[in-house]
This record gives C-alpha cells, structure tokens and sequence, in this order.
C-alpha cells in the first residue's frame, strides 16, 4: 500500500511540473527543490519530515534546559556575567597558584581577606561589575574541580584569552597582583 501511495505522489508531482513551468530552476533552492522531486519526492519529503522532527525535538529540549536554568527561579536570577568572569579568573587563580581559591572577609568589615578575593575585587572594578562579591566568588569556586589547580603553570592567559600587547587594564592587573605573591 506505502508503495502505491508512493507511487501515485511522484506521479502526481511529475504531471504537474510538465503542467506548470518551474521559475526557480535557476536558483540554488529551485535545483534543491527540483532534485528532490526527479529523485523521489515521497521518499525525500519523508527524510526532510524526520530530519525537521529531530530538529525540533532538539531545540525543544535546548528551550525546556533554558527554562529550567533561567526561567522557574523563585527568587532573584544570579548575574551570569559576573558568574562568568569570576568562574574564569577562578581557573586562572588556581592554575597560577597550584591550589584551590579561597575567599574569605574581613572581621573589620566586608572588605576580602583571602588574595584571591581581593584579586578578584579589584577584576570586578576594573571591568565595572557590580556584583553581590561573596555569592559570586563562592559560586565560582565551587565549580572548580582538582584538575583546575592541578594543571601545570602555563603563564598568565586571564580568562582563557591570550593577552594582547598594550592592553593597560591588564597590565594594571598584573602589576596590582605581582606583590601579592601571584
């Protein structure tokens, strides 16, 4: 029956191209479409059906992750820029340091304590982010894993980045950091 029901459509398809002159043929997509058509329109328009479903089904699942992620949240949703930028100076941190970031304040106030946070600090002022510092910091350093810190010194590429030449924020960053043993 699938067969018949084949046939009839490519039969179909194929009388009335004869009928009607196709305008696009000399178009990239009017020699896709008439390809599609001398080659089994049935059998493609069913591969193009699937394929399109699957497309679908995967964006779906990517738009029901971004839900959930950014979405539903009861409360106020993190600053994912900071969160960004902190997870990345995190790693970088570690791997200058060889150990696992700590972050810590002060009992005279809510100024940094640990080097990493103070570092940090001065990442965030430099680069104008206004961020809640302890949630961030903490949030970033509890991603990091033990290969983050294990991984051998490889020089200072902030942020995964190679550092261009005569770029002054991060030379000022380097300086600021180099007397604090990093």
């Amino acid at each position: 029956m699938l067969e018949r029901v084949q046939m009839a459509i490519d039969v179909t398809i194929h009388q009335g191209l004869r009928k009607k002159k196709l305008r696009s043929r000399t178009t990239a997509f009017g020699l896709v479409v008439q390809n599609l058509r001398d080659t089994g329109f049935f059998e493609n328009s069913l591969n193009m059906f699937a394929d399109m479903a699957l497309a679908y089904r995967q964006r779906l699942n990517e738009l029901q992750d971004q839900e959930k992620q950014f979405w539903t949240i009861q409360h106020r949703a993190p600053n994912h820029p900071a969160r960004t930028i902190a997870l990345r100076f995190a790693r970088s941190f570690a791997r200058q340091t060889g150990k696992r970031p700590t972050f810590g304040t002060s009992n005279l106030g809510e100024h940094p304590s640990t080097d990493f946070g103070r570092a940090l600090e001065e990442v965030f002022e430099m680069l104008g982010i206004r961020a809640n510092l302890r949630e961030t910091a903490t949030w970033a350093i509890d991603q990091l894993t033990e290969p983050d810190w294990m991984l051998p010194n490889s020089g200072w590429p902030v942020f995964g980045a190679v550092r261009l030449n005569g770029d002054k924020a991060m030379s000022e960053l380097e300086a600021s950091m180099l007397p604090k043993g990093m």
